[in-house]
């Protein structure tokens, strides 16, 4: 299971990160939390959410299980459909 932050460009990205920081209540350091989740998430913006299905699928993935925590943000899922499968 990957998380899920996706936006169309860089301030996109950057005010999802910022509604999921508040979402979840993250403590601390949020470049430090955020840090240790974009590894690991489908994340940024389309290029770079593109890139890390296909770093997935070449470590060997062959379905990917994609987590939301914004679920209010609709708009959020509809532009990852987009830029995941066109």
């Amino acid at each position: 299971m990957a998380g899920l932050c996706v936006g169309r460009n860089g301030p996109g990205v950057a005010r999802r990160e910022a509604d999921l920081l508040r979402e979840l209540g993250a403590d601390g350091d949020a470049e430090v939390w955020l840090a240790e989740r974009r590894p690991r998430w489908i994340h940024g913006t389309p290029d770079a959410a593109r890139a890390q299905v296909a770093a997935f699928a070449a470590a060997g993935a062959e379905r990917i299980v994609l987590q939301d925590f914004l679920p209010r943000d609709l708009a959020m899922i509809d532009e990852a459909a987009e830029f995941l499968f066109g």
